[in-house]
């Protein structure tokens, strides 16, 4: 796509995600290749807002 001269925003939208996680995900992979660029980085933990209450 990127190499038929599509735009960012045209490649975003026919793989359906929004241009900045297109953008994001485009960015890893220059700097680290494709299993740096689709590699889920660790979430914090969440808090649980009922644990502990009676």
């Amino acid at each position: 796509m990127a190499s038929k001269g599509e735009t960012d925003q045209a490649i975003a939208s026919t793989i359906r995600v929004h241009i900045s996680s297109f953008e994001r995900t485009q960015e890893k992979f220059v700097i680290g290749g494709l299993d740096f660029a689709l590699k889920d980085e660790p979430h914090p933990p969440k808090i649980h807002k009922l644990e502990g209450k009676s």
